[in-house]
């Protein structure tokens, strides 16, 4: 990853305003939302950004979600593009994210993709998932075979490789797939149906985020909200944060080892004072008029 230095502080900076412009939004469609994960326990052990990360998650109720990226664009200032695998055509995620389009940072694992490349929030749907044990392993079976398809088409880092043997096993039900889902836009298209198949459960779950299946709570955590501070910004958590940030990460008010503390995001290219637009993707100057 490109090390940021002082840059961090700048790329937190963009960053927060996108987050007030996404609360702003919210509250204009009077919308649920919470900090998620990383963003989450930043806000309650630090008050605002763990002094060492590098991004933002909100999550939304998938009923909240799906209004929100309908009517988002017409709220949010012109140079923030929500992007979706509905507005930007070789996106590879079934979460949205809000780009500052002035800034670039390219994430390694998408960065043969001619997709909007700028700074961003990662705002993540929040969906039901099956109470009973044979609809979930034939829920967490699909779900995993729609993810291998797609994960074909990322540019994954040495580092978060398998072993040798996992991936030639990876690579042989790959194969298979890619029969099935030629277009990688039906695999997404196939699996953000899969996320919004349970129309009602005690169980919900966040299967976009980087935490897999330990993300699958009880509902009644995300029943209602809870305000914290988040740098200077006041923003919502849910009501069952304190079982939330223990489920995922334990003992969360204690600090990880020093060479630990360090951002988790693999990027190629971080920017804050140029656009994506101006740096060759693919070996081509992304056109001016696309994806802004």
């Amino acid at each position: 990853m490109k090390e940021l230095g002082n840059g961090l502080n700048e790329l937190k900076s963009v960053e927060l305003d996108i987050l007030k412009s996404f609360v702003d939004c919210c509250q204009q469609l009077n919308l649920h939302y919470y900090l998620m994960d990383g963003t989450m326990l930043g806000a309650v052990r630090h008050k605002g950004f763990i002094p060492w990360d590098d991004d933002i998650d909100v999550g939304m109720m998938r009923k909240d979600y799906d209004v929100f990226i309908h009517n988002a664009p017409k709220f949010l200032p012109p140079y923030y593009f929500l992007q979706t695998i509905e507005s930007d055509q070789e996106y590879l995620n079934n979460f949205a994210k809000i780009r500052d389009s002035r800034t670039t940072f390219i994430e390694s694992s998408q960065k043969e993709r001619n997709i909007n490349h700028g700074v961003f929030i990662d705002i993540f749907p929040l969906d039901f998932f099956p109470e009973k044990k044979p609809q979930q392993f034939l829920f967490k079976l699909k779900n995993r075979l729609l993810s291998l398809r797609i994960r074909k088409e990322y540019t994954l880092p040495n580092e978060l490789r398998k072993s040798p043997q996992k991936e030639r096993i990876q690579n042989i039900l790959c194969k298979i797939l890619c029969l099935v889902y030629p277009d990688v836009k039906k695999a997404l298209e196939r699996r953000d149906r899969l996320l919004k198949s349970v129309k009602s459960s005690q169980l919900i779950c966040n299967l976009c985020g980087g935490y897999g299946y330990k993300a699958i709570v009880p509902y009644s955590w995300f029943s209602d909200i809870s305000l914290c501070r988040f740098e200077d910004l006041d923003v919502s958590v849910p009501i069952g944060f304190k079982e939330y940030l223990e489920a995922i990460y334990g003992d969360y008010m204690a600090l990880p080892p020093k060479d630990k503390r360090t951002p988790h995001h693999y990027a190629e290219l971080i920017d804050v004072s140029k656009s994506y637009k101006y740096f060759k993707i693919k070996g081509e100057r992304i056109n001016e008029s696309t994806n802004t």
